[in-house]
């Protein structure tokens, strides 16, 4: 199964050989021959042409090859606020030829960002590709660990805490800034997790005063930081290697002393590791590896022109296979193989001494083994990694068996209705969560009776951690098969930033936005005093935030068309009660109180807003416990309320035959529809000398007690069976 979300089964960690004619461009520019400008639109030149080289090649990740830098790592973080980039004394050498000795210094306090010239080394990759476009950066380690304390005056920085926090806080505006201009894919070259597993490169940290088992935590710690804003949509990346400058490394050390930290401390989801020689040990440091995170093993070298064999790497991946599960690999990707890319083309302009012409024959070859190792390679379970393989991409078996898939009605033009038109013929819609369970089942049922579809989903997991594009590119593709028409959108509803992006690609690829359907969510269920802030603040800012943004992306243009549908998912639980879903409750709480607030303001403009508390089996309420037979019974009977069940109210809500339905809250459960009521008064009590508290204890129990609100829960209140 294709990959539509990086990293790809083969991939690249971004860096190409200059051609002679960019580096004779650079050389003449450097002798004031040459303009600034007259090398750029050469650089611009070489560029297209390494996009088109790339794109032919089957690549689906594609980068400007650094063709502007001439250093992997100087050219970023010396353009960064506070920092300076100068020629010195190298103080971490290659072992052999050594390249111009670049040194970075801290000039000023950080923290800030103030822009970069790569965003616009980005935007112009974005405007010459169709498939993704990469953004590499160094890893914020870069601009301490060659250094130490030496590049970090003590004038600026007395406690080096507050530079590593600060050091933090300018990468986390530069990824967003780099998301902003439309990067989902990034990459944060980090060498200094592998330069620490080798014993003198460790002692020489030690002798300056570092503690060499400290620094992987620090710089840890700065790289969640880095990457703490990217929006849900954004894959990172992390590229290990232990240096390559013609041929030549830095360090040599298995992963052995950093593996824990760096796959289990490190939020980053996906590793291009460095396996292409005996210097980087063996892989039993892969059974570090967590269940959701992608390790692509970096078996195809750059620093020698021989082509490996297909025999040779799948041997390869087979040693690998014995710590760690393929499906760990390739998240939820079952049938696909570790993936492989080349590794670390020149990182400077100066290339390696493998001959230029042996470079795309590598690359081409690793797709190639690729696509070899999927078909030679079934998915099994690893005793090593101590877990089952994800399996997504084929009907999953058990009581979480997919339903959607075995009820899914074909898209497209209705069965028996030849010549009719849909209900919601010619509109646009955006469902969100649409990748899965009924936001999938609503997308299906919208492009059925006629509307475009806007199919948005982060491919989160149920507790809303990892990402993947594959969910709404699956439904997108099932729409498309049907005669319908769709498009795939990953990014966050969490911020107004990206819901306004949703927005602006529904109506750049459709014209218009009539209906929304708020139906993205995560569960955190915790008893409440044992409930954390991040699982309260996580499932308030996706329900209640998320449904927020997106109303508020979408209320102006309703307002101008004179016309729209917002449709909201509630919950029973929030309507009623559940345990140990006071974060869930009050979220879908906020909801009904959100519908009712856009009814009210946006009535003028015709503009509906409706809640819906839908019951239906899916990951939601997959975990139910079925240990007696009563909880079997029980769920057995849940099985049968389908997502599909839920749909048709939904559509009907987004048509011009539910013209005055607003601020209402219904439910379905089966094939029942049920519409709730709202708070209103219902008893009430006076004095006309007014209360004490005392008086209050005397009268209120006895008038009010039995008309008082039982504890009940969902389950209590819907004792009957599904009809």
């Amino acid at each position: 199964m294709k990959r539509s979300r990086p990293p790809f089964r083969a991939d690249h960690v971004g860096s190409f050989l200059r051609p002679a004619a960019l580096k004779d461009a650079r050389a003449k520019h450097a002798s004031g021959e040459i303009s600034a400008a007259a090398l750029a639109a050469i650089e611009n030149r070489e560029i297209e042409a390494l996009v088109r080289k790339q794109e032919e090649a089957g690549l689906r990740s594609i980068t400007d090859g650094e063709f502007r830098r001439a250093f992997w790592n100087y050219d970023f973080l010396g353009a960064l606020d506070g920092v300076e980039a100068y020629l010195g004394e190298r103080k971490i050498s290659f072992q052999g030829r050594q390249p111009r000795p670049m040194m970075l210094r801290v000039i000023g306090r950080l923290g800030t960002f103030s822009g970069h010239p790569m965003i616009e080394h980005f935007r112009f990759v974005k405007s010459h590709t169709r498939q993704t476009p990469k953004m590499t950066i160094p890893s914020p380690s870069s601009l301490h660990f060659r250094y130490g304390r030496s590049a970090v005056p003590e004038s600026i920085y007395p406690d080096m805490d507050e530079f590593y926090a600060d050091l933090g806080k300018t990468y986390r505006q530069a990824v967003r800034a780099f998301a902003d201009a439309g990067c989902t894919y990034i990459q944060l070259d980090e060498v200094n997790f592998t330069y620490l597993c080798d014993p003198k490169l460790r002692q020489t940290v030690a002798d300056r005063g570092d503690d060499p088992n400290q620094l992987p935590h620090i710089y840890a710690s700065v790289i969640n930081a880095a990457i703490s804003d990217a929006p849900a949509g954004m894959a990172t990346a992390m590229h290990l290697c232990r240096g390559n400058f013609q041929s030549t490394f830095v360090a040599s050390g298995g992963y052995e002393p950093v593996a824990e930290i760096l796959f289990n401390e490190v939020k980053i989801q996906n590793y291009f590791m460095e396996y292409d020689s005996d210097r980087a040990g063996g892989f039993e440091p892969l059974r570090f590896v967590p269940k959701g995170k992608n390790v692509v093993l970096g078996l195809v070298t750059s620093k020698s022109g021989a082509l490996e064999t297909k025999d040779e790497l799948r041997r390869r991946i087979d040693e690998a296979a014995k710590y760690i599960a393929l499906s760990s690999a390739c998240r939820r990707n079952a049938d696909s193989p570790p993936r492989r890319r080349a590794t670390c083309w020149p990182r400077t302009s100066n290339g390696p001494s493998c001959a230029a012409s042996s470079k795309w024959p590598k690359r081409s070859g690793a797709g190639d083994a690729a696509g070899d190792a999927v078909r030679s390679h079934p998915p099994r379970a690893r005793r090593a990694c101590r877990r089952q393989p994800a399996s997504v991409g084929k009907v999953p078996q058990g009581p979480l068996a997919g339903r959607v898939g075995r009820h899914s009605r074909a898209v497209g033009p209705r069965a028996g209705t030849a010549g009719m038109a849909g209900i919601v013929e010619g509109k646009v819609a955006i469902v969100t969560g649409a990748g899965r369970g009924i936001g999938r089942a609503i997308a299906l049922m919208l492009a059925q009776e006629g509307a475009k579809v806007v199919v948005n989903d982060v491919g989160a997991a149920l507790d809303g951690s990892g990402g993947d594009a594959g969910p709404a590119q699956q439904v997108v593709e099932e729409i498309e098969a049907a005669g319908g028409k769709a498009v795939a959108n990953t990014m966050s509803i969490g911020e107004p930033q990206t819901a306004d992006g949703i927005v602006r690609q529904a109506v750049d690829k459709f014209g218009r936005v009539d209906i929304l359907v708020n139906n993205a969510g995560i569960l955190r269920d915790r008893i409440f005093h044992r409930m954390s802030w991040s699982d309260w603040s996580d499932v308030i800012s996706v329900h209640l935030h998320g449904s927020f943004s997106m109303s508020r992306a979408v209320a102006g243009l309703f307002r101008e068309q004179g016309s729209g549908s917002m449709i909201h998912m509630t919950s029973t639980s929030g309507l009623i009660g559940n345990f140990g879903q006071a974060n869930y409750m009050a979220a879908k709480m906020g909801i009904v109180g959100l519908s009712r607030g856009i009814a009210l303001d946006m009535q003028k403009f015709n503009v509906r807003s409706n809640a819906i508390a839908p019951f239906a089996w899916g990951r939601m309420i997959g975990s139910i416990p079925t240990e007696t037979e009563a909880e079997k019974e029980r769920v057995a009977r849940l099985q049968q309320m389908t997502p599909e069940k839920i749909a048709p109210l939904v559509v009907y809500l987004g048509s011009d035959g539910a013209e005055g339905i607003s601020g209402q809250i219904f439910s379905v459960r089966n094939n029942e529809i049920f519409l709730f009521n709202q708070t209103r008064p219902i008893r009430s009590i006076h004095r006309s000398d007014g209360w004490t508290p005392a008086k209050v204890g005397a009268q209120l129990k006895g008038a009010f007690g039995p008309s008082f609100t039982p504890l009940d829960r969902s389950g209590d209140v819907f004792a009957w069976d599904p009809i």
